[in-house]
């Protein structure tokens, strides 16, 4: 493992990044468009964290987490990962990352470009947002979110454009 470690460093991330933005856009995209459902490419935003190499740099820059007053902060820097991916392979098509602090749904936006035509993307409910969910449907044809509602969410209902579809 150890071999790998310092080939990757030796090479640096311009390629790996390179790499990673080829194969996701090309195998994520084409499975997804394999798994089609009522005609649109399915895909997924998550998020999630991550433990990072502990250094002075890593910390300054990606940032710990509280783990509350009996642990004090976590034992390695820790950093925000947020992907899209296909639903059913899990492939991931995008990805993007950076300090904790910042919140999912920061990076979930960076995302939208990656999200092809003709697809429903499932997104978590703290997403349930205007200026999360319009950039979805604005840049792109025929690209659409899901969701759950939280319990607590209330809607208004503005008038009736059909059975069972309201605005």
């Amino acid at each position: 493992s150890s071999a790998l470690t310092q080939a990757r460093a030796r090479l640096g991330s311009e390629p790996m990044e390179w790499l990673f933005l080829r194969t996701g856009e090309e195998w994520a995209n084409r499975s997804a468009d394999r798994d089609r459902w009522k005609g649109l490419a399915l895909y997924a935003v998550d998020g999630t964290t991550m433990r990072v190499a502990d250094s002075v740099e890593n910390r300054e820059h990606f940032g710990s987490q509280n783990v509350g007053e009996l642990h004090g902060i976590s034992g390695y820097p820790l950093m925000r990962v947020v992907v899209l991916m296909a639903v059913r392979s899990h492939l991931l098509a995008a990805a993007t990352f950076g300090p904790i602090t910042i919140d999912e749904r920061v990076y979930a936006r960076s995302l939208w470009q990656s999200l092809p035509d003709q697809s429903l993307v499932l997104v978590d409910r703290h997403h349930l947002q205007s200026d999360v969910l319009i950039p979805i449907m604005t840049n792109g044809k025929e690209r659409h979110w899901l969701s759950r509602a939280k319990s607590s969410t209330s809607f208004r209902h503005i008038r009736k454009l059909g059975a069972g579809d309201d605005l």
